[in-house]
């Protein structure tokens, strides 16, 4: 794959953390003080996840790494 389609990914993956970062904050709003730290530990995984794909997206060398994320997280 071109190097065009790999900065589109890792765009999209940036984009896509802060649009779940975004939804967050409405979704605490509606949650009952005793289930938002199961929900704060969720959206640090599911960030984490979203910042390990788009860095390797920008870096040539990982690009066999995060095709592999990627395939573990379709299947």
């Amino acid at each position: 794959m071109s190097k065009w389609v790999w900065n589109v990914l890792g765009g999209c993956t940036v984009l896509a953390g802060i649009l779940l970062l975004q939804m967050e904050q409405e979704r605490s709003a509606q949650l009952p003080p005793n289930q938002r730290d199961g929900q704060i530990l969720t959206l640090v995984l599911f960030e984490a996840v979203l910042a390990a794909i788009a860095c390797a997206c920008f870096f040539p060398k990982t690009h066999p790494v995060t095709l592999r994320i990627i395939g573990v997280i379709g299947v």
